[in-house]
C-alpha cells in the first residue's frame, strides 16, 4: 500500500489476487452469536468439499443488531455456484457471482481494523508466484 492508495483500494488488490466464485450474505432465521456464526458459515463452506475457500466477515445489522455475514467463496465446482445456496440451513442467503471490481472486496474489508474478517480454508491465487523463477 502506498501513500496514496486507500485502506479499501488495497483490500480490493489484495483479495483480487484469489480466484472467488461467489459473494454471499447468509441470514440466520433466530439471533445468534458471533461464535454460533462463524461455526456454521465454516460449516457450509466445508459442505463443498476441502478445495472451497472462503472469507468471511460477521457483523450486526442497523436495524434490531442481528448477526448476520458476508464472504466470498472460492474452489466451487459448477454445480455448487449455481445451486450451493440451497445448502444453507439457518435462514436466508443472498447468493450471486462474485464480480472483480464489484465492491465486494471494498465491503469485506471495510472496518476490518475493528472487526477483522477471518479464512476458512486455504485460498487459491490467481497466478500463483513461482519459486526460483525470479531474474531468469
Amino acid at each position: 500500500m502506498n501513500n496514496q492508495e486507500t485502506f479499501a483500494a488495497a483490500a480490493e488488490r489484495f483479495m483480487e489476487k484469489y480466484q472467488w466464485d461467489v459473494y454471499c450474505t447468509p441470514t440466520w432465521r433466530y439471533p445468534v452469536g458471533e461464535d454460533r456464526a462463524k461455526k456454521d458459515v465454516r460449516d457450509f463452506v466445508s459442505k463443498f468439499g476441502s478445495q472451497a475457500y472462503a472469507y468471511v466477515k460477521c457483523e450486526r445489522g442497523p436495524l434490531g443488531g442481528l448477526i448476520h455475514s458476508h464472504a466470498a467463496l472460492g474452489g466451487l465446482n459448477r454445480i455448487a455456484k449455481n445451486r450451493g445456496d440451497q445448502l444453507w440451513p439457518y435462514g436466508i442467503i443472498h447468493w450471486e457471482p462474485y464480480r472483480r471490481g464489484g465492491g465486494a472486496a471494498r465491503y469485506l474489508w471495510s472496518n476490518a481494523e475493528e472487526a477483522p474478517g477471518e479464512f476458512v480454508g486455504s485460498p487459491k491465487r490467481v497466478n500463483p508466484r513461482k519459486r526460483g523463477r525470479r531474474g531468469r
